[in-house]
Parts: C-alpha cells; sequence; structure tokens
C-alpha cells in the first residue's frame, strides 16, 4: 500500500478565502485561525501572503501595516 504524501492534502478554495478572511477582515492571529481551521499555521500565513500580493498596492499596504501593529 502506498502512503500518501503530506503534500497532496489540499484545501478547497472556500476554506483558504475563509482563513484570509479571518486573519484580514477580523483581524485574527495567524496562529489563531490555524488553531480554529485545524491547518498548519504555514499554510495560513502562504494564503495570506499570496491574498495580499494579488490585492492593489494600496490594499496590500494597509493590510501588511495592520499585520505590524499586533
Amino acid at each position: 500500500m502506498q502512503r500518501k504524501s503530506s503534500k497532496t492534502k489540499g484545501y478547497s478554495k472556500e476554506f483558504r478565502e475563509k482563513a484570509v478572511r479571518l486573519v484580514q477582515e477580523c483581524g485574527q492571529s495567524i496562529a489563531d485561525v490555524a488553531k480554529h481551521l485545524v491547518c498548519s499555521q504555514e499554510s495560513v500565513r502562504r494564503w495570506n501572503e499570496k491574498a495580499i500580493h494579488t490585492l492593489d498596492p494600496k490594499t496590500a499596504e494597509r493590510i501588511a501595516q495592520q499585520g505590524h501593529q499586533t
């Protein structure tokens, strides 16, 4: 029997968007979101970074600054 790599585990687009919303709009920490959604902090961090980079520059800067205020 073959073992599946942990890298093959995927999350739906909706799940990733929910995680990003919790961080960006609700102000929850990446650690809290990961714990609540039972996924890794690294995954939430990556999804959040990717979302920031797809925004217009002013919105991305605002969100990045909010993250540094905590």
